[in-house]
């Protein structure tokens, strides 16, 4: 509740007053609850490819009508081997595509707007479809069912399978947010990553071979075996910005509760490392609750997958590269583990534009590496950190200067406009968390937490931008940090 009632006499007027309060905060969270739209979201998987029904209630929260609804369809990025490099690394394409160039995709077959057939075409190389709609007037909303067919390309990516894992992620027509007035039809880029969506409801029903094991985003509600080759998944979610899941045939499971949160470690072979990972995972998980604000979900999943580019983050569950299960790599399956569960708070609970402001969720989450490190293992170990970061900057510059490549070191820019994938990891994690290091000392620690507890809590489950991370730290500290970051904004890094 959001106020303690004291009540001192059981008066008729008082019970009535109760009865009354009571009625307007179920309509208070009726109303937040219709302000969401929800997914319902079904899909038939046979091995490396499905057939999805989506029905989506969309409420229209624009602020004005609409009369077109746009979806991304990210799938169709990973279909022509001329885009190969905008989804996977130029210099390790031969780990993206083992066994040569293999086609994904998303294929629309049907469109319905309010149980009629609607006019629907495709943009952006397929990657956006465009659905007419009758004008929705803002507050208003509309049903879209789409059905669609989609197949994972061989490759160990996010969207994609190896030997192991069915990787799902952004295998669906994902609503196109509208931010400020524009619509946001991201598609792939070369660095990083393209997405931005509102959070919405999810119920989900996944039916796929009997012998695999699902880990997702939501809550699995139930199991059903009523086939005795198939299994389906019913799993729900609230308030979640996207919906990724992974089917293997080898997953073993660990788990424990952290904070009223269940933590998951799926994995392959080494039980060791399996716990290794859910150790780092809840640990993690209980230093961003205290540090940041409270994960609001029931599950988190940390799941070993074919992925050959370390870890990849969604709601409520994160892909890591079942490669760094290895005695050997015990140092960077902890950071991988322990960045992808801070994506948890940076782009899963508080949005982004990742094209257009890259550094407000990647260069907060490596940051938050740093937190980790200091709360676990001590300030030096956060020192070391930070002084690991500036050493990669200065050698990829120096590396990028000996290649003659011309580019400027400017953090506030889009993905897209990036000399190179180098220039991009260097800039946007490294040297961002280098500045919120700076901002740290500047304001102090009391200060910067208050500060980012306060951006947390305003901005969760929206879409942030730098103003609004800059306002909450205005009203955190009394002071306009601008004067601190905006030199490194614009490509002034002071080294430590």
């Amino acid at each position: 509740m959001l106020n303690k009632i004291k009540i001192k006499l059981l008066t008729f007027s008082v019970i009535i007053v109760f009865i009354a309060s009571v009625i307007t905060c179920q309509a208070i969270y009726l109303n937040k609850k219709e302000a969401l739209s929800k997914y319902n979201l079904s899909a038939v998987v046979d091995e490396n490819c499905l057939n999805g029904k989506l029905l989506l209630d969309y409420v229209n929260n624009t602020g004005s009508d609409v009369n077109e609804l746009y979806f991304c369809l990210y799938p169709n990025a990973f279909k022509e081997e001329e885009n190969v490099y905008n989804v996977a690394v130029k210099d390790r394409i031969d780990e993206a595509y083992p066994n040569g160039f293999d086609s994904g995709f998303l294929i629309v077959k049907k469109v319905l707007v309010n149980n009629r057939e609607a006019v629907f075409s495709l943009e952006e190389n397929e990657q956006i479809l465009k659905v007419s709609t009758h004008s929705i007037t803002a507050n208003d909303g509309a049903t879209v069912y789409i059905e669609f067919y989609t197949e994972l390309p061989d490759s160990p990516m996010r969207f994609g399978f190896g030997e192991s894992t069915y990787n799902f992620g952004n295998w669906y027509p994902v609503l196109c947010p509208t931010v400020n007035g524009e619509i946001i039809k991201n598609t792939y880029v070369a660095s990083g990553d393209p997405f931005c969506s509102e959070v919405a409801d999810y119920s989900v029903k996944i039916t796929a071979p009997n012998d695999m094991r699902l880990a997702g985003s939501g809550q699995i509600i139930k199991k059903e075996n009523a086939d005795p080759l198939k299994a389906t998944w019913h799993i729900e979610g609230e308030n979640i910005r996207d919906f990724a899941f992974v089917l293997s045939k080898n997953f073993k499971l660990k788990s424990k509760q952290i904070d009223g949160t269940i933590v998951y470690s799926y994995y392959i072979d080494n039980d060791r490392l399996g716990q290794l990972a859910l150790d780092c995972a809840a640990s993690a998980l209980k230093v961003f609750n205290e540090k940041f604000g409270k994960y609001p979900y029931p599950t988190l999943s940390i799941v070993a997958a074919d992925f050959y580019i370390g870890g990849m983050e969604y709601p409520n569950i994160v892909l890591i590269d079942k490669n760094l299960y290895m005695s050997v790599k015990e140092e960077a399956l902890e950071e991988v583990v322990v960045h992808e569960v801070a994506h948890q708070w940076w782009y899963g609970i508080v949005g982004n534009d990742e094209i257009k402001e890259p550094w407000l969720d990647e260069g907060l989450t490596q940051f938050s590496v740093g937190v980790y490190y200091s709360e676990v293992y001590g300030r030096e170990r956060y020192k070391m950190f930070m002084q690991e970061n500036e050493a990669y900057c200065k050698v990829i510059f120096k590396v990028l200067e000996n290649l003659n490549l011309k580019f400027n070191k400017s953090i506030e820019r889009s993905s897209s406009s990036f000399e190179h994938w180098l220039l991009y990891d260097a800039i946007t994690y490294d040297v961002t968390a280098l500045m919120l290091d700076t901002l740290c000392k500047t304001i102090g620690e009391e200060a910067f937490y208050s500060s980012l507890q306060l951006y947390f809590e305003e901005n969760k489950y929206k879409i942030a931008t730098k103003k609004d991370f800059i306002s909450s730290f205005g009203k955190g500290t009394g002071k306009n940090i601008s004067s601190i970051i905006e030199p490194w904004l614009k490509g002034n890094i002071h080294w430590g």
